[in-house]
């Protein structure tokens, strides 16, 4: 019986995984905003939405950034010298991410490298100078009862 071909390769769809990564990043710093930051207070200015007659007109790029630029004001963070900070934390901050990974998703190799420089850089900057710091990941050994470790592979 003759070799079966190979199928084709998948064509790879969506955002790249270096960009993909960099948005997981910027919602771990998201989650450890500094719990001085009020949480989800009412009103906000943080709307992470696309305006849907932007998106029909201009595609996801645009309705991307023009709801940043409206959520940040960076009309008047410009006009002060000022960069982005982040003003409140929790589900609001948090969804943040999601929005940008639907954004991302559906915008052209180009467009998403020009976010990742416009936007997303800009926000894991705006979310450091705001306080956030990702807790460092140390492993634990778990310890019985009797105090000895419950790792068999480790000499305690």
């Amino acid at each position: 019986m003759p070799p079966r071909p190979t199928p084709p390769a998948k064509a790879v769809t969506g955002p790249p995984q270096p960009l993909v990564s960099r948005i997981d990043h910027l919602g771990d710093l998201l989650r450890n905003l500094p719990s001085a930051l009020p949480e989800n207070p009412f009103p906000t200015l943080y709307n992470f939405s696309l305006d849907p007659e932007l998106l029909k007109d201009g595609g996801h790029f645009a309705a991307v950034g023009h709801a940043l630029e409206i959520s940040f004001e960076t009309h008047l963070l410009a006009q002060q010298g000022r960069g982005i900070i982040f003003t409140e934390r929790g589900e609001r901050v948090n969804g943040l991410v999601k929005f940008l990974k639907t954004g991302v998703k559906n915008m052209s190799p180009g467009e998403r490298t020009t976010s990742r420089q416009a936007w997303i850089e800009r926000l894991i900057t705006a979310a450091v100078d705001s306080g956030a710091k990702i807790p460092s990941r140390k492993w634990k050994v778990p310890v019985d009862s009797s105090g000895t470790s419950a790792n068999p592979g480790s000499a305690t």
